[in-house]
Parts: C-alpha cells; sequence; structure tokens
C-alpha cells in the first residue's frame, strides 16, 4: 500500500499545488482494506477538510492508479495505523533483530564487566 499512496500523494501534489498539498496530504498515511481505502489524517480538522474538499479527487486518483474503485473513508490517525504496509512490518522486523543483537551483544560485555570485581582489573585497567 505504500508504493500506491506514494503514487497517489505524487499525483495529488500535481492536481492541488504544492502549498495545498503540504497543508492537507503530505503528511497522512493510508491503507487498503479489502474495497475501502482509509486515509489516515493528524486531527479532525485535517479529516473534515479532506473529506469535504479532496475525496471525490481522491477517489478518481486511486481509480485511475490502481484500476479499481476504493470506498473512501478518513480517519485520524492511531498507534495501530502507523505501520503502513507488509514492507513497513519487514523493516521494523529487521530494527528489532538489529536491537536484539546490539541487547545481547551489550549484555554479554555487561557480564564481562560484572566478572571484574576490581576496576584495576577491567582489561583496559591492565599495565602492558
Amino acid at each position: 500500500m505504500s508504493q500506491i499512496w506514494t503514487s497517489v500523494k505524487e499525483r495529488l501534489k500535481e492536481e492541488v499545488g504544492k502549498q495545498s498539498y503540504k497543508t492537507w496530504i503530505e503528511n497522512t498515511l493510508a491503507a487498503i482494506h479489502e474495497d475501502e481505502l482509509i486515509v489516515y489524517c493528524d486531527n479532525e480538522f485535517q479529516r473534515d477538510w479532506l473529506e469535504k474538499q479532496y475525496k471525490d479527487l481522491i477517489f478518481h486518483t486511486v481509480k485511475v492508479i490502481t484500476g479499481q474503485t476504493y470506498e473512501i473513508y478518513f480517519e485520524i490517525k492511531s498507534r495501530d495505523s502507523l505501520i503502513e504496509s507488509a514492507d513497513d512490518m519487514d523493516t521494523l522486523r529487521k530494527k528489532v533483530t538489529e536491537l536484539e543483537k546490539s541487547m545481547k551483544e551489550l549484555e554479554d560485555r555487561l557480564r564481562m564487566l560484572e566478572g571484574y570485581r576490581d576496576p584495576r582489573q577491567f582489561p583496559q585497567n591492565q599495565q602492558k
């Protein structure tokens, strides 16, 4: 979905102009669930404005890009809506794996350092 919404946003930027795009569309996310496209907004004002001013344009732009018709809905962003696609999930999984590896390395290092009760025993404090 992230690629579709990125394409939609690029087309909308051309249609609505730079300033309107930055104000109303740039920071939105979207998700497709079956035959519905949900556009996630930061607040009620943005949601209401997009629905009133841009719903038809978004509808037609999505149809041109995807070749499919979606019912368009606007919602306020929540934590659950921050993950936009499977691509984002893969990225998050990779980051979690990297963090877990870093934590293991730090835990190993801590265990090693805890093994030295006297700071003079730390490897960096030993005379060569």
